[in-house]
């Protein structure tokens, strides 16, 4: 799962983003998986807004030296992405040889013949 936030930063106030890989579970609640691991959430005006990381959490160093979680503007979530299920590459590999295998069987007569 990737997070992309968006806030103003501690020191400027400009505007920053920036992603967030966080290992909540594969099943669940997202929002209670990210309140698990010190992130706390708060749904409100169609927006998600990210509230300041508890202190000892593994985001708590990076983002609240960060982002300002107290200004008028808030932290808030953009976008969660998470890792679409596919097939595993390796099955392209199938094709790839039967190919193989009908070229070889085409040349095969050329290698037998004499050129001229």
């Amino acid at each position: 799962m990737r997070i992309i936030i968006a806030g103003p930063d501690f020191d400027t106030g400009a505007m920053l983003e920036s992603t967030l890989a966080p290992q909540v579970g594969p099943t669940g609640d997202g929002a209670a998986g990210l309140d698990a691991m010190g992130l706390p959430v708060l749904p409100e005006d169609g927006t998600v807004k990210l509230e300041e990381p508890m202190f000892g959490t593994p985001f708590y160093e990076k983002l609240s030296r960060q982002y300002d979680f107290y200004a008028d503007e808030p932290v808030r979530i953009l976008r969660a992405e998470v890792e679409a299920d596919r097939m595993a590459k390796e099955i392209f590999f199938l094709p790839a040889f039967v190919l193989l295998l009908l070229l070889i069987l085409v040349q095969r007569r050329r290698a037998t013949q004499a050129a001229f």
